[in-house]
């Protein structure tokens, strides 16, 4: 089921940032959906912006048919305020948190290529630890 969060209007905060960045885009896997939502944000204090929502629509331009290079462009030449609309659509987000999820346990297995012997045992002991807590 998809539901559109219409009107959502946002102003960049002091570094100039609406709060969200993006992935995907036309030609790619994914549509432009949010792939982080910075704590604290203009993204995050609306309150009804999550990770996975698809970006569709940003100050009336459909932003569905543009390729990831143009679809950053767009957002970095938006004023602020600007609005955006939002598709939420579940089968989406689960698939965007599975992908974010495999890249950070890729990202962790390279950061331990890379650490020396005694440091990597000493992180995986204090990862164990977590888990049993």
């Amino acid at each position: 089921m998809e539901e559109e969060v219409s009107d959502v209007v946002l102003l960049r905060d002091s570094d100039g940032s609406f709060g969200f960045s993006v992935l995907g885009g036309a030609g790619t896997k994914f549509p432009a959906v949010l792939c982080d939502v910075e704590p604290g944000g203009p993204a995050a204090l609306n309150g009804n912006i999550e990770v996975g929502d698809q970006l569709v629509k940003l100050n009336d331009e459909n932003l569905v048919s543009l390729t990831p290079k143009d679809l950053v462009s767009c957002i970095r030449k938006a004023p602020s305020p600007s609005t955006f609309v939002f598709a939420k659509d579940e089968a989406l987000r689960q698939q965007v948190l599975q992908l974010l999820e495999r890249q950070r346990m890729r990202a962790e297995q390279k950061m331990l290529k890379r650490m020396p012997p005694d440091a990597r045992a000493a992180h995986l002991q204090q990862q164990q630890q977590q888990q049993q807590q």
